[in-house]
Formats: structure tokens, C-alpha cells, sequence
């Protein structure tokens, strides 16, 4: 029985380390082992962008403002850009071509998701068979795929959602109690900030508002976790906002309809499909795109709903259906032009979304942990499944695995380049020096305090660990 159990444990770490060379032979043959023209979509922007982070690295100057305003910013003043990566791995472009950098910071951050997959799969011990799922959905889903496809290099900040959910369920299970949830939440929306992903930063603080509404003994938590969340990223927060106060963004939609929405979530589209029908815009599919394939909805459906409102064993002293005003409402705005309301608002932060389509990602990625708990502890219930059912579990997760592929595929950044072949993007930009006294104050303001929070924050989460042994 003993040797059993340790071949069983040694067969465990092996399938696990595949799944990550996997992950890892994914990214590269996606981003086509970096021989790329960048001419798509948005990442002419981007690189642009990488070019200064670039020239400022390997100069040694500050990219306060650059050559030419980038689009759809229209503003020369770089670090007034939310956006920007500004995470340590930066370093590496003094070594590195920016193409090379753009692929090994995707690994890098698909890498530190994926330790925060195995930190799910400790703390619910979760076995291998919805370990895999976990890894299948929330790594090759349609939304970070198609996001990163069309230039949206600054989604690597998606790759830390595991942590988000790990800390944020620390605080579900333990009513409140946790001193420390809103230290380690915060430091988490600060990492996401640091990688430029904006936009999920704001989604994190929308859902936690909503728990706050809705729960309201973790009020305090949850506004402890936002003001130390906000004070972290003030040195990006504080020049965006005396940057582009009042300018706003044109609100766009978001899915159109419900059926739109099954479609994206199980349909495989590729660049050139336009999401037609909106009230006040049309969507490019990335957009929508949400894809997980009929077998990936059908576990959802099952396990993240029908399981835990059906099966007793399960839904007993059911702990996460505190998230599901957060869950439903987020998922809500998401469709058509429910958030229009908020989004018009002099909201700072919550007015800056204009595609709400985007936001389901967040519960979506929050039902795939929940579901995966839910199978989980049907197995430990059902001890005794048959070989049959295991058969048909790993068949199903084939085939999830190979329609994952299949959409990684279509979205593959060479094959999109293939309907830019003939545009030559101009990505010449350069560091300029140029009299802004006012934003470069607010710049180094924000900075400090920033750097100040973080250090308090730090020293303080080392004392309560070191007061707790």
C-alpha cells in the first residue's frame, strides 16, 4: 500500500510538470518563438511603448514624456500611462530584444499563474483530474488568448487572478476573522498594477465592492483592502488621473446579447468576426471572445450550479454563495449596456471601463475554482467511482485540452499577421525633455507614497506571520 501511494505521488508530479512544459510549449509556438513583424492590432502601440521602457533602461533616464502622444491615449506623458509595465522583470530589456522580452515575460507570468494553481490545488486538495481542468480553462481560455493575441501584452497581469481568488476565499471561509486578508489582497491588485493590466485592477476592486454591499461584515476588510490597494498604485493612479480628468472614454457596449454570449463561450471566432448589434457600438470578437467549448460550460453548469444547489453533501454549510451577488451582478454588466449607468458616473476608476464584455472573465475564472472544489468533493463522497467514469473524465479532458488548441491556434499572433502583411508600422519614439513641472511633482509624490505604503505593508504582514509562530 505504501509503495502504492508513493508511485501514485510520483506518477501526480510528473503529470503535473507535463501540464507546465505544456503551458510553456504553448506560449512559445504562440508567440511564434518571437519571429513576429508586431504589425497587428495594437501591437504596434505596444512596442512603441516597450522601445522607451527600453531607451530609459538602458540609458538610465526617466520616461517622463516621449516624442509623440500614443494612440488613444493622445497624451506625450509616458508615466501618466496605467497601462505601462513597470514590474522588476523590466531589467531584462538590457540584455534582451524587446520581441524576446514580450515572450519570456508571458512564460514568466504564465509560470507564477501556474504556482497559484498548485497553491489552489494544496489548500482544496484538489486531485489531478480537476487540478487539470483548473489549469486547461483558467490558462487557454478564449479571454487571455485573444486579448494577448491582438496586443494586449499588459493582460500578463490576468496570470495572478489564482492569488486574488486564494485570499479572497481566505477571507469568504473565514468570516472576516483574517487580519491579514486585506494586506495580502492589496499587494496582490499592486503586483497586477505593476504588469499594466489596469483594467483587471478594477474589476478586482468592482467584485469586492459588491461583496461589501451585499455582505456587509466585511466591509471593513473590503475597504481596508481597496484604500491600501489605491495608496500601493498611487504613483500610476495620481498622474493618469490629473492627466486625462474629465476627457473620459466613449462607453462602447457589452455582449450584445445571450445568445452572443453562449456563442463566445462556445463558439471558436477568429480576428476578422464583429460582434454586430450592439445599441451604441460593434465589438472585434477578442472583445467577447470568452471561449472554454460545450464541455468546459458544461462543467461550469454542473458542478459550479447544479451540484451545489442539488447535492446536499455539497451545498451543506456552503461557504462561497457569499459571492454570488458579486458573481451575478458582474456577470450582469457585462451584458449589453447595464454598466452605461456607472460607467457615466463620476466614479474615479469604475468610469474608465468602456467594453464591460471583459468583465466576465472574473467570474468566470472565480465558478471554474468553485467547480473544480465541487468535483472534488464528489470524489472524496464517491470514494469508489468506477474505471468507466475516470475513463470518461479523461476523455472529456482530452477533448477540452485538443478544442483549447484549436482556438489557440486560429488566434496564433503569426497566422493574425498574415491580414497585415502589408502595413509597415512606424514604432519610431523616443525619450524627450520637456518642461512639465506639475505632473512630474504629482509623479514623485505618488511615488513616495507609494514606496512609503509598501514598505509599512510588508513589515507589518512579516510581524503578524512571525507573531503567529
Amino acid at each position: 500500500m505504501e509503495i502504492f501511494k508513493r508511485n501514485q505521488k510520483i506518477i501526480g508530479i510528473l503529470v503535473i510538470a507535463f501540464l507546465f512544459i505544456l503551458g510553456i510549449i504553448h506560449w512559445l509556438s504562440f508567440f511564434n518563438f518571437g519571429d513576429l513583424s508586431f504589425s497587428a492590432y495594437d501591437w504596434p502601440k505596444e512596442i512603441r511603448c516597450y522601445s522607451v521602457l527600453e531607451q530609459a533602461i538602458r540609458q538610465g533616464i526617466i520616461p517622463y514624456n516621449v516624442s509623440r502622444a500614443l494612440p488613444y491615449d493622445a497624451t506625450n506623458r509616458f508615466l501618466a500611462l496605467p497601462e505601462i509595465i513597470t514590474s522588476p522583470q523590466l531589467i531584462l530589456l538590457k540584455v534582451m530584444s524587446i520581441g524576446n522580452f514580450i515572450v519570456l515575460n508571458t512564460i514568466l507570468m504564465y509560470a507564477i499563474g501556474f504556482i497559484g494553481c498548485l497553491l489552489i490545488k494544496k489548500r482544496y486538495n484538489l486531485s489531478l483530474i480537476p487540478f487539470t481542468i483548473l489549469y486547461l480553462l483558467f490558462n487557454f481560455n478564449g479571454h487571455i488568448t485573444s486579448h494577448i493575441a491582438i496586443g494586449h501584452s499588459m493582460w500578463n497581469g490576468y496570470f495572478l487572478l489564482p492569488f486574488f481568488c486564494l485570499f479572497l476565499f481566505e477571507l469568504i471561509e473565514q468570516n472576516a476573522k483574517n487580519n491579514n486578508a486585506a494586506i495580502k489582497i492589496s499587494l496582490i491588485l499592486f503586483a497586477i498594477i505593476l504588469q499594466g493590466t489596469w483594467h483587471l485592477f478594477v474589476w478586482c476592486i468592482l467584485f469586492m465592492l459588491f461583496l461589501a454591499i451585499f455582505e456587509r461584515k466585511y466591509t471593513r476588510q473590503v475597504a481596508s483592502a481597496i484604500i491600501l490597494s489605491v495608496l500601493l498604485s498611487l504613483f500610476k493612479l495620481l498622474p493618469a488621473a490629473i492627466t486625462f480628468y474629465n476627457k473620459g472614454y466613449r462607453f462602447m457596449s457589452g455582449y450584445p446579447n445571450l445568445r452572443d454570449l453562449f456563442d463566445a463561450l462556445t463558439l471558436i471566432r477568429d480576428h476578422t468576426f464583429v460582434y454586430a448589434g450592439g445599441i451604441l457600438a460593434s465589438l472585434g470578437s477578442w472583445e467577447c471572445d470568452i471561449y472554454i467549448g460545450i464541455l468546459g460550460l458544461a462543467f461550469i453548469a454542473y458542478f459550479g450550479f447544479y451540484v451545489r444547489f442539488k447535492n446536499d453533501s455539497v451545498s451543506k454549510n456552503y461557504t462561497y454563495k457569499k459571492l454570488d451577488w458579486p458573481i451575478g451582478l458582474m456577470s450582469l454588466f457585462s451584458i449589453s449596456c447595464f454598466y452605461a449607468f456607472i460607467a457615466m458616473l463620476p466614479i474615479p476608476l469604475l468610469n474608465s471601463e468602456r467594453v464591460p464584455s471583459r468583465f466576465l472573465i472574473l467570474p468566470l475564472v472565480v465558478m471554474v475554482i468553485i467547480s473544480c472544489i465541487n468535483m472534488q468533493k464528489l470524489i472524496h463522497l464517491y470514494k469508489n467511482l468506477s474505471k468507466v467514469i475516470k475513463f470518461v473524465s479523461i476523455a472529456a479532458l482530452l477533448q477540452v485540452a485538443f478544442s483549447l488548441m484549436g482556438h489557440s491556434k486560429v488566434w496564433r499572433i503569426a497566422s493574425i499577421e498574415k491580414s497585415f502583411a502589408n502595413e509597415m508600422p512606424d514604432f519610431t519614439i523616443s525619450i524627450i525633455q520637456q518642461p512639465d513641472a506639475f505632473y512630474k511633482s504629482i509623479f514623485w509624490f505618488s511615488s513616495f507614497v507609494s514606496l512609503f505604503v509598501f514598505v509599512i505593508l510588508v513589515l507589518f504582514y512579516i510581524r503578524s506571520l512571525v507573531q503567529e509562530k
